[in-house]
């Protein structure tokens, strides 16, 4: 495609949404994800917002385009993805946006474009606050820059978590993969103003870390009740319960070292940089 990737587009195509929607769904049927999502009766009604969620796959926004359109929203990447064939000239008029979280000058630009989105009511913006990809259930952290979208426009901050993304490239092409997208909270614009970045990435990083241990704790009821059942009440009874109490533990866990991460900024780095 013969793109000038340095002219800003202004305006999103939407000749080239239509063709990122198509090519959404024939990519999640080649790959057989099944994607749904949850609570999207919390999404904020007649305004524009930020959604942040985790990044486990290259998948995740594809899913996000399989279920809301490419029209809906705009999607912060990395400026990598903007160099694939085909792939990158297409974000680029669908506008996406790069950031480069190693310049602060370049990641400002985004902020105030992805901003201009939003105060234009041209789209939402979604970010993976993250940065790249987690490979393991733990959550990376987040760069409370991220958030300084929502802080500029005094839009909601929508907090989503998705899961099973991570696991089409093991299932590909003899099964197929669920894929959750979950909407868990929505942060609203006067409390997204009223708090730091960091404070805001904080309450969003717990959050999303909480409900990936639910999945797991969920997921682990279902494996213990199906394995132990033919082995006695009281052997499974106490299997369950001792299973239970270490992942409540976790749960706890996961909490406090979130805390700890965002307390320690000398040992992770500042966690105000722009992205």
């Amino acid at each position: 495609l013969t793109v000038d990737m340095e002219k800003p587009q202004e305006k999103p195509s939407k000749f080239w949404q239509w063709n990122m929607n198509e090519l959404a769904e024939i990519i999640c049927v080649l790959v057989g994800a099944r994607v749904s999502v949850t609570g999207t009766e919390k999404l904020p009604e007649g305004q524009r917002y930020l959604m942040v969620c985790n990044h486990r796959s290259i998948f995740d926004p594809i899913a996000s385009i399989k279920l809301f359109g490419a029209k809906e929203y705009i999607y912060i990447s990395k400026p990598e993805n903007f160099k694939l064939p085909i792939v990158g000239p297409v974000m680029h008029k669908c506008g996406c946006l790069p950031v480069n979280r190693d310049n602060n000058r370049e990641a400002l630009a985004m902020v105030k474009s992805a901003s201009k989105y939003i105060q234009d009511d041209v789209a939402s913006v979604v970010i993976y606050p993250e940065g790249t990809r987690s490979r393991e259930d733990e959550l990376l952290p987040f760069h409370a820059g991220s958030f300084k979208i929502a802080q500029r426009t005094g839009v909601p901050v929508v907090i989503a978590a998705i899961h099973g993304t991570d696991e089409i490239v093991r299932n590909v092409p003899l099964k197929k993969t669920k894929v959750e997208l979950d909407i868990l909270d929505v942060l609203d614009g006067d409390f997204v103003k009223s708090h730091t970045t960091k404070e805001t990435a904080q309450i969003a990083q717990k959050m999303i870390q909480e409900h990936i241990v639910d999945i797991i704790l969920a997921a682990l009821v279902v494996l213990i009740t199906v394995r132990y059942y033919r082995q006695g009440l009281v052997e499974t009874v106490f299997k369950f319960g001792s299973y239970i109490v270490a992942l409540v533990a976790a749960r706890v866990l996961c909490g406090t070292v979130t805390d700890w991460i965002y307390s320690n900024t000398s040992l992770f780095g500042s966690t105000e940089r722009y992205l």
